[in-house]
């Protein structure tokens, strides 16, 4: 008969914390109002939005833009140019693991 080896997973051990999906597109200078299309998945199943960490531009904090503890970011894009720019969040879980996503943020 076979000999059955038993692994029992580390205390507080978790898939790594994921963020997956696409936001929407924006006009430079105008509103952007929309709640986050990613989805956030892994950790230890008890996650938010990062406030602190708040809602990155090109690398750089906005200020003129606020991500909510559900996702949604509000304010004004700032006056950037037409093209593709890099729009990054971030998640934690109650485990104080943190994830930061970068996304391609179409501007017109």
């Amino acid at each position: 008969a076979g000999k059955s080896l038993g692994f029992e997973m580390p205390k507080g051990w978790f898939d790594p914390l994921k963020i997956e999906g696409n936001i929407a597109q924006g006009t430079a200078g105008s509103a952007y109002n929309i709640n986050v299309a990613p989805r956030i998945s892994g950790g230890d199943g008890k996650y938010h939005w990062d406030t602190a960490f708040g809602v990155k531009i090109n690398g750089v904090a906005t200020g003129g833009l606020t991500i909510n503890d559900s996702g949604r970011i509000t304010g004004t894009l700032p006056a950037l140019t037409s093209g593709i720019h890099r729009l990054t969040v971030a998640a934690k879980d109650e485990s104080d693991n943190t994830k930061e996503q970068t996304f391609e943020l179409s501007v017109r």
